[in-house]
C-alpha cells in the first residue's frame, strides 16, 4: 500500500521528534523512507496466527549505506489508515 506525501512527511517528522539516529549496523545516518507500508501478522500471546487475520502496518526505513532495514509501527508514528 503506497503512502501519500503527507504520510511520508508525518513519518519523517515523528522520527525526528523521537530522536531517530544512526544505523545500528554501520553507524551512518543515511536513511531512506520506503515507498509502501508493509504488514506483519499480529500473533496472540499464545503464539497463534491466522493468514488474513490481524496485522501490524509498518513503515520501512532503509540505510542507504549498508542496506539495513528498520521497521516501525505506522500507528505509533501517527499514520492513520482508512
Amino acid at each position: 500500500m503506497g503512502m501519500t506525501d503527507r504520510q511520508k512527511q508525518t513519518i519523517q517528522e515523528a522520527l525526528q521528534r523521537k530522536g531517530f539516529g544512526a544505523c545500528p549496523m554501520c553507524r551512518q545516518s543515511n536513511w531512506q523512507l520506503g515507498e509502501d507500508l508493509v504488514h506483519a501478522p499480529a500473533t496472540s500471546l499464545g503464539g497463534g496466527m491466522a493468514l488474513g487475520g490481524a496485522h501490524i502496518p509498518m513503515v520501512q526505513i532503509i540505510c542507504t549505506n549498508c542496506g539495513f532495514v528498520s521497521h516501525h509501527a505506522a500507528g505509533v508514528l501517527g499514520i492513520k489508515l482508512q
